[in-house]
């Protein structure tokens, strides 16, 4: 009887993400592989990736979007955002496990980001960035970017639905 009931507590589904206890297990374990060298690099070479494949989405960042990718690596406004953006990305993974939260902090960030003119398709390229580059950086597997694929798509759902 124990085993069936942490057997079906494992393959759990939320109702409100649609995300399995498996799904999310395996995208806390492979952020906090790359989490652990976000600040002193990845986070950096994730916004050369997402800049260099979304020009636009640099234009977003009025205290560097005029600097060369040489003046941005040594920009203090650029680590801020590696930080902050790296801490968000960590705190929605920490809580994909109750829904509230999460869709809390995914509504929070909307809001700040909704008055600088940033909409549901820069949100999802940004994600679909980071998305390709935890494939490349982290390479991985095929079960980890489908889970992956899972964690955006919802996330996506509930800023465009905000």
């Amino acid at each position: 009887m124990g085993c069936g009931s942490s057997q079906s507590q494992v393959d759990s589904v939320d109702q409100t993400t649609g995300l399995s206890t498996k799904d999310r297990q395996i995208v806390q374990s492979s952020w906090k592989r790359g989490y652990q060298q976000w600040e002193s690099k990845l986070g950096y070479d994730f916004f050369d990736r997402l800049f260099k494949n979304y020009p636009k989405s640099k234009t977003f960042f009025k205290s560097f979007h005029n600097l060369s990718a040489e003046e941005l690596a040594g920009s203090a406004q650029l680590k801020a955002h590696v930080i902050v953006f790296g801490t968000s990305v960590n705190n929605l993974i920490d809580n994909l496990g109750n829904a509230d939260t999460l869709v809390t902090l995914l509504h929070k960030i909307t809001e700040s980001h909704v008055i600088r003119g940033i909409d549901v398709a820069d949100f999802e390229a940004a994600f679909q960035e980071l998305a390709g580059f935890l494939v490349e950086s982290q390479k991985l597997t095929k079960q980890q970017v489908e889970s992956w694929t899972k964690v955006i798509n919802v996330s996506i759902k509930v800023i465009g639905d905000h």
